[in-house]
C-alpha cells in the first residue's frame, strides 16, 4: 500500500473524467511521482488511457435517486474509504492543484486524522441557506485509522438517507432543517452531502471525536472576496468556472505536449476533443500544421 496519494471520483458524464485528467495533471506537472487514483464508471473512457492516473478502479455507479447530482455525491462518499492510500488527499474534480507545497500538507496526518477548509459565508449555498459554520467537501485530507473509517460509514449513511428523503413529497420533518421554512430550499439542501456531514461533522460538530486539522482558505479556494480568506496565495482553486473550460483546456494542454515532444499523447487529446466537441473541428488544420 502506498503512503500518500490523491483520490478522484468522476461518474456519469463526460465532464466530470474531463475535469478529474485536468486536475490531476494540475498535480503531475509538479510532482509527477505522486500516485493519483480515479475512482469511475466509464473506466474505458479515452483519457483514463493516458498518464494522469496510476490507477483506474472501475465502479458501479449509484442509480434509483430522485437526483443525478445526489447519486454522483454517493459515488464519490462510497469510494472514500476504498483509498489505496494510508494517506489520502481526496479533491473534486474542478480543482487545480496551483502549490509546490503538497508534500508538507501529507505531513499534517503526522498529528491530525483530517484536515479540511471552512465553507465562507459568500462561497456556499448549502452555508447561507443552512446558517451554520460547515465544511466544504470537496477538499479532504485523512488517513487510515478507525475513527476516519466511522465517520466515513456515518457520513454515507446519513447521506443515503438524507437523499431518499428528499425524493419524497411531500417532504418528511428533518429535525436538522426545521429551522428553515421554505420547502424547496429543504430539498435542495438535502441532495447535497454537506448537509449530511454537517450533523456529524463540523467546525462545531465532532461526534467521533476526530482530530481535525481547519486549513487555510487558500487550500480550497472557492472565490470568497472576503479579506481574510485571501490573505495566502491560492494553493487550491476549485472553482465553479473551470466546469465549462474542460474542452479548450484539453486542447491548450494538447498544443503543450506537442510542443514538449508528446505528439502521440497530444494527438490522442485531440481526437478525443474533436469527436466530443464537433464545434473545435475548425481549429484542427491549424494543429496539424502547427511545428511539432
Amino acid at each position: 500500500m502506498a503512503d500518500r496519494g490523491i483520490v478522484y471520483v468522476a461518474t456519469k458524464f463526460d465532464r466530470y473524467l474531463e475535469e478529474a485528467f485536468l486536475s490531476a495533471n494540475s498535480v503531475k506537472e509538479r510532482f509527477p511521482t505522486l500516485s493519483i487514483t480515479l475512482f469511475t464508471d466509464l473506466p474505458r473512457h479515452p483519457l483514463c488511457g493516458l498518464d494522469r492516473f496510476d490507477r483506474v478502479e472501475p465502479i458501479i455507479g449509484v442509480t434509483g435517486l430522485a437526483s443525478n447530482w445526489a447519486e454522483g455525491q454517493l459515488n464519490r462518499l462510497r469510494c472514500l474509504p476504498r483509498t489505496p492510500y494510508e494517506r489520502t488527499l481526496h479533491l473534486d474534480t474542478d480543482t487545480r492543484v496551483l502549490t509546490e507545497e503538497l508534500p508538507a500538507l501529507f505531513d499534517l496526518l503526522d498529528q491530525v486524522d483530517l484536515a479540511m477548509v471552512e465553507t465562507a459565508t459568500d462561497d456556499s449555498y448549502s452555508r447561507k441557506q443552512f446558517g451554520r459554520r460547515m465544511f466544504n467537501a470537496g477538499m479532504q485530507l485523512y488517513r487510515r485509522n478507525d475513527r476516519v473509517w466511522a465517520w466515513l460509514a456515518e457520513w454515507i449513511a446519513t447521506s443515503e438517507r438524507n437523499f431518499a428523503l428528499a425524493g419524497q413529497t411531500p417532504l418528511p420533518a428533518i429535525p436538522v432543517l426545521a429551522h428553515i421554512a421554505a420547502e424547496d430550499v429543504r430539498r435542495k439542501l438535502l441532495f447535497m452531502d454537506q448537509i449530511s456531514l454537517v450533523e456529524i461533522l463540523s467546525p462545531e460538530v465532532n461526534r467521533f471525536g476526530l482530530a481535525v486539522e481547519i486549513l487555510d482558505y487558500s487550500w480550497n479556494n472557492r472565490g470568497s472576496r472576503q479579506p481574510a480568506n485571501n490573505r495566502a496565495p491560492v494553493r487550491i482553486l476549485h472553482a465553479p468556472g473551470l466546469k465549462g473550460l474542460t474542452h479548450a483546456d484539453i486542447l491548450d494542454l494538447g498544443f503543450r505536449w506537442k510542443g514538449n515532444g508528446r505528439a502521440a499523447e497530444a494527438k490522442r487529446l485531440y481526437d478525443y476533443i474533436y469527436a466530443k466537441y464537433p464545434e473545435t473541428r475548425a481549429v484542427k488544420d491549424s494543429v496539424a500544421q502547427s511545428p511539432s
